[in-house]
């Protein structure tokens, strides 16, 4: 089915003892999304923090956080990416 993938968006995180240390709350195409739990967390080999998320309203997507660039990138499966419930298109926003 594949994913979609959401370029610099927006994402409040708690920062203990390292920056950006996880995820609480992030904002694609307009919509604020809670994160109710990390699934699960790893890094990647170019250095990137991934988190897989469930958000309040049972929506699953990956979080990375890229330190080089300081920017946060998120993905989604296909049928995650519809944020608009009148729409019957997919988002594709980067």
């Amino acid at each position: 089915m594949g994913r979609v993938r959401y370029l610099n968006i927006a994402v409040s995180c708690y920062s203990g003892y390292q920056l950006n240390e996880k995820p609480l709350a992030f904002a694609i195409g307009g919509r604020r999304f809670r994160v109710a739990r990390i699934i699960r967390r790893w890094r990647s080999p170019s250095g990137r923090s991934w988190f897989e998320v469930e958000t309040d309203d049972a929506r699953r997507f990956y979080l990375a956080y890229d330190a080089v660039r300081d920017i946060w990138i998120g993905e989604a499966e296909r049928d995650e990416t519809r944020l608009d419930p009148a729409s019957d298109e997919p988002s594709t926003e980067t």
